[in-house]
């Protein structure tokens, strides 16, 4: 029977599924709360729930079928609230009792509510069960759950809540062997447990101190005493409070750790004192059917009498273990398998063939029922495994519609949306390309009025030009007649009237007329030969500024203008009207392309 003791000290520091907060003697109360209030009231069944939960240790059919009735009943419309409390006792009594699939269910239906009330607390008490839910279906993805509960219960004044949560991720850290972690966790865990004044949280509170310090100290200086003094302290605070804690286990598990230390590190002076543990731990052991305890126990004992070759010690603790648990109403072939086996081998040891085989028959007789049982908890875990994960794929396979359909109406939006702003830049293109055509075909008719103006005007110009033309070719002949005619006749007078017929006065005055018309004639004359000769590049510089349009009798104005002739000596010397002068310089503005403020004498003294 002799065992490891590290493996007997790992052993005895297990993470405790539930910790029950209801006092022992509520059992009574609870029974006559539930046999006195109405029946189908919110209070009734949730009175019959906290009785489960009560008796869940001790009674396990019983606990079964008070939370069912009370959580499947059809009479009353629970509160969420009620509902809440009575799924959180729901989910321990279906772990306990090997139900699976609806402890998953009932996980679900708590978190479902807490989404929908969203109360910082019961989101803590649903993400907690979530993580544990996941724990006893090896599940490791419970880390990210327990800090998710830890989020919200820090927003509550719920140190009972904080505690347990702070201790589940102590737990997580030490099968880790993450010391700091481990250690920091511990801490939280006891602080927690104390300002909730709850016995049974202290109690576990200062287990999970005692142990961590142990790990986080046990390469430096392992022996202190600060371990002993945690493992003291919560069965101190056990003791006191024994009628309060449901879970009596506690107890054994302190006794026991205590043992362990003191065989680790104070033997064989502490031997006395590890029996005295030990033996304690092993009868509450055996008093509350801890396995666990019960096993670690009877091999520390084991090895403590092995020490003194005392044979009939061992005999007598796996006889009195045997008969203890052969009288448990509920049987436990796994843990029955193992006393029969150590008594088996031991009286192999011993040479009692006879007792050997009995015990070894007995041994597989349990070990047969007691893999039955295995095979069937893990079928049914098995089968938990299965539906949770098909649940969660139907959760995922729903979430993934969910977001196809939302990125569907996205998408829808945005296609709308593109199609609103394609309509208003096609609106907007429209009503610019109209805008600008109606803008080119008003340019258009300007510049065709203005083609039709200048073509109208260069016609009139044409036509004014040609009738000036002719006139002045009239003009011209006239003159020309005129001009020989009156030469003939001063020649003739002159020679008919000579000086001998006519007074010298006479003859004076006609000479004199003769003359000067003569002399006004060869002026003439010498005026046109002079303008032609004026300045050769003034004429030039008026051809370009005019692209050439200035005929001889425009470039004739523009040189009596440049002599500054007056409008009257103008119309003698080219015997017109003045009004023929002024229309001439208006079209020969025009034809040096000058404004209506411009000057046409100036521009040409200036040029």
């Amino acid at each position: 029977m002799k065992k490891s003791i590290k493996t007997v000290y790992i052993l005895v520091s297990i993470l405790i599924w539930q910790l029950g907060f209801s006092q022992q003697t509520l059992i009574t109360e609870l029974q006559t709360k539930v046999t006195n209030s109405s029946k189908n009231t919110q209070v009734h069944y949730l009175h019959k729930a906290q009785l489960a939960e009560a008796i869940k240790f001790k009674e396990h059919s019983r606990s079964l079928a008070l939370v069912n009735e009370a959580l499947h009943q059809q009479n009353v419309s629970l509160k969420d609230s009620v509902k809440i409390q009575i799924l959180k006792i729901a989910v321990d009594i279906y772990r306990i009792n090997n139900q699976y699939t609806d402890m998953n269910n009932a996980i679900e239906n708590l978190l479902t509510i807490a989404l929908k009330t969203k109360k910082p607390e019961d989101l803590a008490n649903a993400y907690y069960f979530k993580a544990k839910g996941l724990d006893v279906l090896n599940n490791p993805n419970i880390l990210p759950y327990y800090f998710k509960s830890l989020q919200y219960a820090e927003k509550t004044n719920n140190n009972l809540l904080l505690s347990n949560i702070y201790y589940k991720i102590y737990g997580y850290y030490a099968s880790k062997h993450d010391l700091l972690l481990e250690n920091k966790y511990a801490n939280h865990c006891l602080s927690a447990a104390i300002k909730s004044n709850d016995p049974q949280q202290i109690t576990l509170a200062w287990q999970a101190k005692g142990t961590s310090f142990y790990d986080l100290n046990k390469n430096k200086n392992p022996k202190i005493d600060s371990t002993l003094i945690a493992f003291r302290k919560g069965i101190s605070v056990f003791k006191q409070n024994k009628n309060k804690i449901i879970l009596q286990s506690q107890l054994a598990i302190l006794q026991l750790n205590t043992a362990v230390h003191l065989y680790q590190l104070y033997m064989p002076a502490a031997k006395d004192s590890v029996d005295l543990y030990a033996t304690l731990a092993l009868k509450n052991g055996l008093a509350t059917k801890h396995e666990g305890i019960i096993i670690n126990c009877l091999g520390l004992l084991s090895q403590l009498a092995d020490m003194d070759n005392n044979n009939s010690k061992i005999e007598a603790l796996l006889l009195q273990s045997k008969a203890k648990i052969e009288s448990y109403s509920v049987k436990q072939p796994d843990l029955q398998s193992k006393i029969y086996y150590a008594l088996s081998q031991f009286y192999k040891k011993k040479n009692d063939q006879a007792q050997a085989l009995t015990y070894y028959e007995l041994y597989v007789e349990s070990y047969t029922l007691s893999s039955e049982e295995n095979l069937q908890r893990s079928n049914q875990l098995l089968d938990a495994k299965y539906e949770l994960t098909k649940k969660q794929d139907q959760i995922k396979l729903l979430d993934d519609k969910n977001k196809a359909i939302t990125y569907q109406k996205y998408i829808y939006v945005g296609i709308a949306i593109s199609l609103f702003i394609a309509l208003i830049l096609l609106f907007v293109s429209y009503n610019y390309k109209l805008k600008y055509s109606i803008q080119q075909q008003k340019v258009l008719e300007i510049k065709t009025e203005e083609t039709n103006l200048k073509a109208a005007l260069l016609e009139t110009e044409q036509r004014l030009i040609l009738a000036e033309k002719k006139q002045l070719q009239k003009e011209l002949l006239a003159e020309s007649v005129q001009v020989e005619r009156k030469k003939e006749l001063l020649h003739n007078m002159k020679a008919e009237f000579g000086t001998d017929k006519l007074d010298q006065k006479t003859i004076q005055n006609l000479t004199r007329i003769i003359n000067e018309e003569i002399r006004l004639d060869k002026d003439f004359a010498t005026l046109k030969t002079d303008i032609k000769e004026i300045d050769p590049e003034f004429i030039s510089r008026l051809q370009q500024q005019s692209d050439n349009k200035l005929t001889q009798l425009d470039l004739k104005y523009c040189s009596y203008l440049k002599l500054n002739l007056t409008t009257k000596q103008m119309s003698k010397l080219l015997h017109v009207e003045p009004s023929s002068i002024r229309m001439n310089k208006y079209r020969l503005k025009q034809k040096l392309q000058l404004s209506k403020d411009q000057d046409l004498n100036n521009y040409l003294d200036q040029l």
